[in-house]
């Protein structure tokens, strides 16, 4: 392969992760949108059901959680139809009690004090689908966050829209290395990528990377 050739990839890999951080961008500015309105659930109802009204339906949930001896949640979410409340059960002495305090998404950004990017994940206790929950420490007492559960088809279809993406068979992973989305049929989401690759692109403040597998090639994509 051209020295040239591998630079254009590694650009064209670059222009995606740039189209994908920009899409988590907006979910991280709703974020902004609940910090600023935590106080008043009126404004956190109304600012959550207009994303979750937005035609390009990124967001499938999102509100506000507090811990605490009285733990709290003001959360709207949409699998279909109009937006309504999702209801759980916060008491400890409950069959289906509901443990916002030690989730992933509540403990992540806690403990770093920043955007926190959790999954993906199946979304047992609302939509029943695979989503990527993005959070922000909430300041002040009880601790809280503020919160936003993202489509995972979202960031797919965000991937396989680009024709640069099929071209190259971008695949989108975690720093682990496993499997976010893919737009090379011969990967799937959930497994692990040990490589070899011959391009990787971090995605700008996600701990998120898009690589191109050293795999893909005539032989494969003559199939």
């Amino acid at each position: 392969r051209a020295p040239a050739e591998g630079v254009m990839e590694h650009d064209r890999l670059a222009e995606i992760a740039a189209r994908i951080a920009h899409t988590v961008a907006t979910i991280d500015a709703l974020l902004g949108s609940l910090l600023a309105a935590a106080s008043d659930p009126l404004e956190v109802e109304a600012i959550t059901r207009a994303a979750l009204e937005r035609p390009d339906h990124l967001v499938l949930g999102a509100g506000v959680v507090r811990a605490g001896s009285r733990p709290s949640l003001s959360w709207w979410w949409r699998r279909s139809g109009e937006p309504e409340p999702l209801t759980v059960a916060l008491e400890p002495n409950s069959l289906v009690f509901y443990d916002v305090e030690h989730r992933p998404w509540f403990l992540e950004p806690w403990r770093t004090g920043t955007l926190s990017v959790v999954g993906p994940y199946l979304d047992r206790s609302g939509t029943d689908t695979m989503v990527v929950t993005l959070t922000r420490p909430l300041p002040g007492e009880p601790p809280g966050i503020v919160g936003a559960d993202l489509a995972l088809d979202a960031i797919f279809d965000v991937l396989v829209a680009e024709p640069a993406a099929r071209d190259l068979g971008a695949i989108l992973e975690n720093s682990e290395g496993r499997i976010i989305a893919s737009a090379n049929p011969r990967y799937t989401m959930g497994e692990l990528d040990r490589g070899p690759w011959r391009a990787v692109v971090t995605c700008e403040q996600l701990p998120w990377r898009l690589v191109v597998h050293e795999a893909v090639g005539e032989a494969e994509t003559a199939e």
